[in-house]
């Protein structure tokens, strides 16, 4: 990671059952990223990226994006593309969201603000979202996942910094 580099990470979901874990990670990174180096956002809706990419003046070199996934493996299986991805349009993500991710990049590419490099983790969740509960596996993987989002994006520490290994 470069000191000049700016990086997004989004947070997507919901307060309803698995779909709450991409709001977890992010709320977990907020603990250990520094602010200087990341900017930390939580969404609603993947079209709430479009708002935060900065445009021309202020571009987003990085955007990394956490979601809850549904069909795309176990339940609590973390997944990580880099998009652009066939592999990642044929996957639903959790929650109920107006507009989809894939869409919401390809709007972005189109308008000329899509970041030059882009992330897309996932924990996958079950489909019971009529609860607040996280399901045991998803609330497993939300410490797993913040664990490998700061070892493979490389991001900026507040504090000591996490033992990064290829023993995943």
């Amino acid at each position: 990671m470069s000191f000049n580099e700016r990086i997004l990470i989004v947070g997507i979901g919901s307060s309803h059952g698995d779909d709450q874990a991409g709001w977890l990670v992010l709320d977990e990174l907020t603990d250990l990223t520094s602010e200087k180096h990341s900017e930390l956002r939580v969404a609603k809706s993947p079209a709430d990226v479009l708002d935060w990419l900065g445009g021309n003046e202020y571009p987003i070199d990085r955007l990394v994006i956490c979601d809850a996934s549904h069909g795309a493996g176990q339940i609590g299986e973390i997944r990580r593309w880099d998009w652009p991805s066939a592999d990642f349009s044929a996957v639903t993500m959790s929650s109920t969201h107006n507009l989809s991710l894939p869409n919401v990049l390809a709007l972005a590419e189109q308008l000329g603000i899509l970041p030059k490099q882009i992330s897309i983790w996932t924990i996958e969740g079950s489909d019971r979202q009529s609860t607040n509960s996280l399901s045991p596996e998803v609330v497993k993987a939300v410490p797993q996942l913040v664990h490998r989002i700061v070892c493979d994006e490389k991001l900026m520490l507040t504090r000591q910094e996490l033992p990064c290994t290829n023993n995943r």
